[in-house]
């Protein structure tokens, strides 16, 4: 439903916006008139809570919300930071794919959302 090219500005905001909450173990994604925001403790309704968007995509066809692991997210994006090509998937059933690549090395990842 939704893809967005990844850069060293993109990760290293989204690490220390779950740096920012450290004690904080999801992350709630969904796609809005911002693009698609990322909120750090989005899931819980009274909590300190920290959002970064992602702009410029593609608006998907049907609105989703999802929750993902906040840590394993942040460790994923930490260990390939400094790779050349970055892309993040989200599909509104769940699943994310994060892919990483250099001349020598691919990467790719999959994270299944938490039930709601």
């Amino acid at each position: 439903d939704v893809e967005v090219k990844l850069d060293n500005e993109i990760i290293s905001a989204l690490v220390k916006a779950k740096n920012a909450l450290p004690n904080v173990e999801n992350v709630v994604v969904e796609p809005d008139e911002l693009g698609l925001g990322f909120t750090f403790g989005g899931d819980i309704e009274y909590a300190n809570k920290v959002s970064y968007f992602i702009q410029n995509i593609t608006p998907p066809e049907s609105t989703f919300k999802l929750i993902y692991n906040s840590d394993l997210l942040k460790e994923i994006l930490i260990c390939n930071k400094s790779m050349d090509e970055d892309k993040l998937y989200v599909k509104s059933n769940g699943l994310m794919k994060l892919t990483f690549s250099n001349k020598n090395l691919q990467s790719t990842y999959y994270i299944v959302a938490k039930e709601q």
